[in-house]
């Protein structure tokens, strides 16, 4: 309560000063955006505020310019056209999206990156599990005057997430005048890869036929700034407004069907077709002598090369009869977006005043509306969600009800049925059907955020600065989710029986116990009508709500100690000198309806539970800049860097009345700089970086979800659906003699448990950074670095992949894998409950991660005289290394150069970002962006003792993927001081993403139509016009 009341009195106060100070504005033309004396200077990695201090670790710099050469409307996709930056949580996923845009540094995960806005961190970005890293769509882009990225831990400066380093944008904050921009693009792409047509047309899809344009991208923003009682103080305020229509996979000639992969790619889907149904049937009877599947003479069902059938899959025909396989495939590619629609809308102010000379208070407050309405495919009945038929059904044909229920013996009992308590005999049956009836499912989710910053800075004696703050932040979800489909009303839709007038209807309309119930006809004959109201009756809407809650407050005082007598001999300039405190709270609450916290949908994960948790830090730290040299031949400067941080951790389950974990943790860190001659400086830096478990890694309950992954023991063998591993490797992962060959086909969606851990202990984590910089004082103009990075993180808190559970059981056998494994009675990963079967992969401390390589950077300015000036940009990244151990003992493997399942998303060697700029002497300035990712290999096998790696050697699609190049084309005209135009064409060349098929044998968990989605660009090209004004 007491650190609420103080947050509370810092808001007020700043509040009412800034207010008072709106008297009087004094309104320009122009934006003064030089630094003059008493400007805050923000370099990131550090808080001292000193222009003359050196970094000792690197940052990365991505000018406002760069947003406008390349149309962007959502930040995320700038920052991830850096080598650095690895693609994570994008418009770009449909599945498993959670409606933000995260950051995630050098590939460790958007977890350990920490995000800043003007050196205070944004808070969790959604309450939804997987939602914690923060949100840049809470960035105003239009307010951006720079962003800069050091990556590498900076705990020791930042505090806990700052493991793979930190994105720090840099907002305008003293705007005068008025500005309003406008942009509207869209995409085109000329679906001319010719790639998959005999496929498509051999599954009875259309190929599409030249050029396509969709997603309009409409996005209007505004500034609007004044000076304040003579210039001691400005209020800058901002909105935007931002709408895309968003793109269907149906609409990319390389993602109109779900590949399967292979020598000659086929069109696929999942096993649930959507007309008619097929229902899968486990064999009974003894192993070894399994009973014989019959048809309507009672005879058995013979296969085609005579052999008897006990066990199968049977599909209708659209004329009421069976057929043998999984012939309905429903490709499901063209109801799922390539991107999402989004609108989104921003709104906010920044304020500061001089109270005082040496007294200025601030006040910063943002407001972000974001609304993602997503429709993917039809619900499905997958695996066991629906097993059994009754066997009174009067729409089966004399086929389907020998097949389901077997023969019928003189007392009118059936040979495969079981009997319940009211006497009705069920055929034990999966029915697997897409309900293309109720259309696509609805995903809307409308997360809501605002965010308040504000302190007092000044100066005491003019020689000790000092910061107080406090700031609070609030996101807020609402998900509703429609054309869902509900066990309880799908199996009472199928249980269909006659009524006394003749009528098919539903047993439960007969008995009374759910009159409304409406019968499901056609998913036993395909040629029957559906009453009205059966796709509303089966539709179960659902509500999930959460929010999140962030309170910091914190203060520095900094100093330079060169005032006190304090400083090196051998130096002129004194050390410079900072000490700090921070008080940090999060908390996470979030509740589901009924429907979903019961787990009743067919079609999706596990249950979603109620969660109300709570995380504090306490924290204390210090920085020190140390002049040791200068001024020495040789030895122009010699610096040295030294931070220290102190945190207190402390969490409590307020839903269970628990307390959590109670640690405290230590980060430090030392660098050094080192300019021999003015041309060059070599600078290096170790950093003790720690990240604490947070609040979702904690709370989230343990729960089933599902993951894109098949199961090799699954299949029934003798047909074209058997086992791929054999009876002995199966028999690692928990399946019985009886059981192998006997397991229904999974639809490449397997059960996992995942969920928190109170017990999980802090992330450890160590960096390695030395440079050099190169300033050539002959060539004006050009800037040459090279910096060697060296990232280890012990600890990890995460997850085994569960494709390395898996595999690394039944294929490796090794013990520790396997223990994850909990096979269901009939021996399946897919069974119902969920959490009786499945692959666990919760929150632990087991995992470890390291990686190393090199950041080059150029940039070069050179003029051309008359005809202007040409200037040079160019940022790659050299990975040398990507090093995973998943769990202790087990081998650790290196995914540089490689993509699976176990490696997820591609991991290049090689990126760059280059940008080419011409400033001609017309106003009108010309820039090229080239964007290149090196080839990647797919994993064949990893020992999991050893790690070793072994990639797939054939020419199928999918196994090598080639070096991609992407090429941006823009220019910009200064009509006058008042208006600027600019247009541009990304992805000019059209290039086709790599395909990688969804159906493939090791998909990553980001493969989405046909690709790895939020890697490669998958839209086509990107045109854009845009307009500037300026008052």
């Amino acid at each position: 309560m007491r650190q609420s009341r103080i947050v509370g009195r810092l808001f007020a106060s700043t509040a009412l000063i800034s207010a008072a100070a709106l008297a009087s504005p004094a309104l320009a033309q122009d934006a003064d955006d030089s630094v003059t004396e008493g400007d805050v200077i923000t370099v990131t990695g550090s808080r001292l505020q000193d222009a003359n201090i050196e970094a000792s670790s690197p940052v990365t710099t991505v000018d406002a310019e760069l947003f406008d050469i390349r149309g962007t409307t959502d930040v995320v996709d700038l920052v991830n056209t850096l080598p650095s930056a690895f693609a994570d949580q994008t418009t770009a996923f449909a599945n498993g999206a959670t409606g933000t845009s995260t950051v995630n540094l050098r590939g460790l995960g958007a977890i350990r990156t920490l995000v800043l806005a003007n050196g205070k961190r944004l808070p969790p970005g959604s309450p939804l599990a997987g939602g914690y890293p923060s949100d840049i769509n809470l960035i105003p882009s239009q307010l951006v005057e720079r962003v800069e990225i050091v990556t590498g831990g900076a705990s020791a400066v930042y505090g806990s997430d700052a493991i793979a380093g930190v994105a720090n944008f840099i907002l305008r904050d003293d705007f005068e005048g008025f500005e309003i921009d406008g942009l509207w693009g869209f995409n085109q792409s000329n679906n001319d890869s010719g790639l998959f047509e005999d496929a498509l047309t051999a599954a009875g899809i259309d190929p599409i036929q030249g050029s396509t344009t969709d997603n309009d991208t409409f996005d209007i923003s505004g500034i609007f700034g004044a000076n304040l009682d003579s210039g001691r103080g400005n209020v800058t305020g901002y909105f935007r407004y931002l709408s895309n229509d968003g793109i269907q996979q149906g609409d990319r000639d390389f993602a109109r069907c779900a590949l399967a992969g292979g020598a000659e790619p086929f069109c696929l889907g999942s096993n649930q077709g959507p007309f008619p149904t097929t229902f899968v049937l486990s064999p009974t009877g003894e192993p070894g002598d399994f009973d014989p599947l019959v048809g309507a003479d009672g005879n058995p069902i013979l296969d085609g090369d005579g052999e008897v059938v006990t066990a199968g899959a049977f599909s209708l025909t659209e004329s009421g009869g069976l057929t043998q396989g999984f012939n309905n495939a429903f490709n499901f590619n063209p109801d799922n977006p390539i991107r999402r629609r989004v609108e989104r809308f921003n709104a906010g102010f920044s304020g500061h005043y001089d109270i005082t000379d040496n007294i200025t208070s601030y006040l910063d407050f943002g407001f972000t509306k974001s609304n993602s309405p997503q429709v993917i495919a039809p619900s499905a009945a997958f695996g066991n969600s629906i097993n059994q038929v009754n066997c009174d059904n009067p729409l089966l044909t004399p086929e389907q009800l020998a097949l389901i229920c077997g023969t019928v013996d003189g007392d009118g009992n059936f040979s495969r049925a079981t009997e319940d308590d009211d006497g009705v005999q069920f055929g034990q049956a999966e029915v697997r059907r897409r309900f293309v009836e109720g259309g696509g499912r609805t995903d809307d989710r409308t997360l809501t955020n605002f965010r308040v910053v504000g302190g007092f800075r000044g100066t005491l004696n003019d020689v000790i600065d000092w910061d107080i703050f406090g700031q609070y932040a609030e996101t807020s979800l609402n998900r509703l989710q429609t054309r869902q489909v509900a066990a309880i009303e799908l199996g009472r839709s199928l249980d269909i029986v006659e009524d006394e007038d003749g009528n098919f209807v539903c047993r439960s309309v007969v008995n009374g116990t759910d009159p409304a119930c409406i019968a499901f006809q056609t998913a036993y004959d395909p040629n029957a009508t559906n009453a009205p109201g059966l796709a509303d009756y089966i539709d179960t809407p659902t509500l999930t709500q959460g929010s999140t809650q962030q309170t910091v407050v914190g203060g520095t005082a900094q100093t330079d100690l060169g005032n006190f007598g304090i400083a090196s001999p051998f130096a002129e300039d004194g050390i410079n000198f900072l000490v700090g405190f921070e008080y940090r709270r999060d908390q996470l609450i979030a509740q589901a309806d009924a429907t979903n916290q019961q787990g009743l949908l067919v079609g999706s994960g596990g249950a979603v539970l109620p969660t109300n948790g709570e995380t504090e830090v306490y924290e204390g730290f210090f920085e020190a800049a140390i002049p040791v040299i200068q001024g020495v031949q040789g030895i122009e400067e010699l610096g040295l860097t030294a931070a220290y941080r102190y945190s207190d951790y402390q969490s409590r389950d307020i839903l269970n009345d628990v307390d959590g974990g109670d640690f405290g943790v230590h980060t430090y860190a030392l660098g050094a700089t080192w300019t021999p001659v003015s041309d060059i400086r070599i600078r290096g830096q170790y950093q003790r970086a720690v990240r604490a478990p947070n609040v979702f890694e904690l709370f989230n309950p343990v729960n089933t979800n599902l993951s894109s992954l098949s199961d090799p023991c699954a299949g029934f063998a003798g047909t074209a659906d058997a086992p791929t591993a054999t009876a002995e490797q199966c028999a690692r992962s928990g399946v019985s003699a009886s059981q192998f060959g006997a397991i229904p086909p999974d639809s490449g969606q397997l059960n996992i448990l995942t969920g928190g851990n109170t017990d999980l202990e802090p992330e450890v984590s160590d960096t390695y950074t030395v440079g050099v910089v190169y300033q050539p004082s002959q060539i004006g103009g050009l800037t040459l670095s090279v910096d060697y990075f060296d990232i280890t993180v012990e600890e990890a808190i995460g997850t085994v992949p569960v494709a390395t559970s898996l595999n690394g059981c039944i294929f490796d056998n090794n013990p520790t894998f396997c223990a994850l494994i909990n096979r269901g009675t009939d021996g399946s990963l897919t069974q119902v409950p969920r959490d009786q079967a499945a692959i666990t992969a919760t929150n632990v401390n087991i995992a470890g991660f390291a990686t190393n390589g090199f950041d080059f950077t150029a940039t070069y300015s050179y003029p051309l005289g008359q005809y202007g000036d040409l200037s040079f940009d160019y940022n790659a990244t050299y990975l040398l290394s990507f090093d995973t151990t998943p769990l202790p003992g087990a081998g650790t493997f290196d995914c540089v150069g490689f993509y699976d399942s176990s490696c997820n998303d591609p991991t290049f060697d090689y990126r760059h970002n280059t940008v080419i700029t011409w400033q001609s002497p017309y106003d009108v300035n010309l820039s090229m962006v080239w964007r290149t990712f090196s080839a990647i290999d797919r994993v064949d096998s990893i020992d999991s003792d050893t790690g070793e790696i072994t990639p797939v050697d054939n020419d199928f699609v999918g196994t090598e993927l080639d070096a991609t190049h992407y090429f941006d084309l823009s220019a910009t005209w200064e009509v006058n001081d008042t208006l600027t135009l600019r247009t541009g064409v990304n992805n000019v060349l059209d290039t086709d993403p790599p395909v990688v098929p969804q159906f493939g044998p090791s998909p990553t968990s980001n493969t989405e139509g046909n690709t790895v989605a939020g890697v490669y660009t998958a839209e086509g090209r990107f045109i854009f016009f845009g307009a500037n004004v300026r008052f």
